[in-house]
């Protein structure tokens, strides 16, 4: 068993030109929007700050950009539709502490089960794509524009408001599967600008506070356990992070000797103060008496070897 949304929903949902039109004919909240195929199609527009994103694909916040001014929106503009043979070029609404991730899950048959909110917290390094000043005229905005890099963190809460808008969109859509609703709350209001029909990267974090989607389609529709509507989860705060590991192969640490190879695995090894083993010691002992090199040395090695040769073992130790 496979639990996707309908070939309807997914037309809707994958097309932001289709989300808006969605969103328009029933009625629902959405930030004023205009669909750029030519340059042309900026003229006029003078509504700013505006969000340029592709109308088709764009996941992770993908060449989404903050357009403040005319010039920006031109600048932008030639560089996506070099890109893209469209893009939406949508109003920027609401501050960064009212946005939304919303997931509403129904059944196979399109019978709601749950919804969760969680309140993002998209200014941090993880968490953010796009953080620019604002520098237009609408200070209501916050000092700061902020785009979401798609990666959510946050708190989630018993925010009835969102909940109950974000539902009766969804049951609109007819989904037949889990939906996730990307929105800013705007003086009371949803204003939605996106709608993923399926699981959300935010299904890990749900199912840390008790709602686990997969979990509860399995259960239902496979292992035929009653799934109460409306379960109850926990409210709490996840904040995710990177984390750095090391890895190592556990190699014991060895002491070796300063000056050989020698380690302490030599029998009858000892080390001085200064890390030299007792061989190196020696061996410096015994060039000091023998003076390896020197024209002594070699005058006194001639000697022991005519002594060797005037003994039996002498051809089985010289080679």
């Amino acid at each position: 068993m496979v639990f996707i949304n309908p070939e309807y929903v997914l037309d809707i949902c994958l097309d932001k030109n289709k989300t808006i039109d969605f969103l328009k004919t029933n009625n629902f909240n959405y930030p004023r929007s205009y669909t750029i195929t030519s340059i042309k199609d900026i003229d006029g527009i003078t509504i700013f700050p505006l969000v340029l994103k592709p109308s088709i694909g764009g996941g992770g916040s993908m060449n989404v950009m903050i357009a403040q001014s005319a010039d920006e929106l031109k600048l932008f503009a030639s560089y996506l539709l070099k890109i893209y043979p469209e893009f939406i070029a949508q109003e920027y609404v609401g501050t960064p502490d009212d946005e939304y991730t919303v997931g509403v899950l129904f059944d196979k048959d399109g019978v709601y089960i749950n919804a969760i909110a969680l309140r993002r917290s998209i200014s941090g390094g993880l968490n953010c794509r796009i953080k620019v000043p604002n520098h237009t005229e609408n200070k209501l905005l916050g000092p700061a524009l902020l785009i979401s890099s798609g990666i959510s963190q946050g708190e989630f809460g018993n925010y009835e408001n969102v909940l109950e808008q974000c539902i009766e969109i969804a049951k609109k859509l007819k989904a037949t599967c889990s939906v996730n609703l990307q929105c800013r709350l705007v003086k009371g209001k949803v204003y939605l600008f996106e709608i993923n029909p399926r699981f959300s990267g935010t299904t890990s974090l749900r199912a840390m506070v008790g709602y686990n989607e997969p979990d509860v389609l399995i259960r239902k529709h496979i292992l035929n356990e009653h799934v109460e509507t409306g379960f109850t989860y926990q409210y709490a705060k996840i904040v995710r992070g990177l984390k750095e590991e090391i890895f190592s192969h556990k190699i014991p640490m060895m002491r070796i000797c300063s000056r050989c190879i020698y380690n302490e695995r030599i029998k009858g090894i000892s080390f001085d103060s200064n890390g030299v083993c007792n061989y190196c010691i020696q061996t410096d002992e015994l060039n000091k008496i023998y003076q390896p090199g020197t024209p002594e040395a070699e005058k006194n090695s001639l000697k022991y070897l005519q002594k060797l040769k005037k003994m039996e073992l002498a051809k089985s130790m010289i080679v």
